[in-house]
């Protein structure tokens, strides 16, 4: 029921997505609790679903990573009273926007990093450690691709917008570029 502490169980598609919820959130174990003061936090409350009688429990094989989100305080008179939970849909979405969310986050956190004229490595290292990011071998080159395809992406964006208003650019790869 949706009384004030309601937890609902989460599938995450990759362990990155758990490991940022619990950067925003500050837990290190255990459910984590969110709340309704940033974006990613009301849009998982806002996938919750209200029913009469209780949901379906998912089911859960094994291998799949689940996390308990402890939803907010914060009710509705139209939610007292019933059952809540997400549907296969539902936990999709919330996975989606939370992965565009860290995406906005570690773009942000690069461009700022690099403006500083720190280096590439130096920035994703800094950054694995302050969000608790683990598995560093695996996920350091992760990141580091993201940046490259981002940086190639935007540089190419550049590149054709400026052809477009008659300024000669001096095609560069992406390597060319300072780190």
């Amino acid at each position: 029921m949706c009384e004030n502490k309601t937890v609902l169980k989460l599938l995450v598609k990759k362990p990155m997505i758990e490991e940022y919820l619990r950067f925003i959130y500050g837990t290190k174990k255990g459910p984590v609790k969110i709340d309704r003061h940033g974006e990613v936090g009301k849009f998982i409350y806002s996938m919750v679903k209200y029913v009469e009688l209780p949901a379906k429990k998912m089911e859960i094989s094994e291998g799949d990573i689940t996390i308990d989100i402890i939803l907010p305080d914060y009710r509705l008179s139209a939610a007292e009273r019933k059952h809540c939970y997400w549907n296969c849909e539902d936990m999709d979405r919330i996975n989606d926007f939370v992965m565009v969310d860290f995406n906005i986050f570690f773009r942000g956190y690069m461009l700022a990093g690099k403006e500083m004229g720190v280096q590439q490595k130096d920035l994703i290292e800094a950054f694995m450690a302050y969000t608790g990011i683990k598995e560093v071998g695996k996920k350091f080159d992760t990141l580091k691709k993201k940046d490259y395809r981002h940086r190639q992406k935007i540089a190419e964006i550049l590149n054709n917008s400026l052809e477009k208003i008659g300024f000669q650019t001096h095609t560069k790869k992406i390597s060319d570029l300072s780190l």
